[in-house]
């Protein structure tokens, strides 16, 4: 391939990158702004892992999403990071801050997550005695 033919290639390639990043993030948005607004504060995160990364015996498991990040209520990501199967830190960041490659990916796990916001909603509806 030429120079000319490279460069277009890239520039064909990075547009559908921003349509699907332009539409992963305005999902993203939508979710987190609905979530935030019905005022559901309550954290959880889905069990499938949007990115595993593992570097001899270390291992690093990002998962999405909702909590309390910074006394700001947003979709998350869960950082995991274990050594020799023992945690080793837990931290959670805003969604939104992470990488377009992390944010398209997430976006694809949007209806598990709200499987998973439902599920809890209904156990706590149980244990306070609202639903049978």
């Amino acid at each position: 391939m030429s120079i000319d033919e490279l460069l277009d290639q890239i520039e064909k390639n990075a547009g559908l990158l921003n349509t699907e990043l332009y539409a992963a993030d305005s999902l993203l948005k939508r979710v987190q702004e609905k979530l935030v607004n019905i005022n559901l504060g309550i954290q959880f995160f889905i069990d499938t892992p949007t990115r595993v990364g593992c570097s001899g015996k270390y291992k690093e498991v990002k998962s999405i999403g909702f909590s309390e990040v910074e006394c700001e209520w947003c979709l998350a990501i869960m950082h995991v990071s274990t050594y020799e199967g023992r945690p080793d830190m837990i931290k959670v960041f805003p969604l939104m801050s992470f990488d377009r490659e992390f944010r398209i990916l997430a976006a694809k796990q949007i209806p598990e997550l709200l499987h998973v916001a439902l599920d809890h909603i209904s156990r706590r509806l149980l244990i306070v005695g609202m639903k049978e």
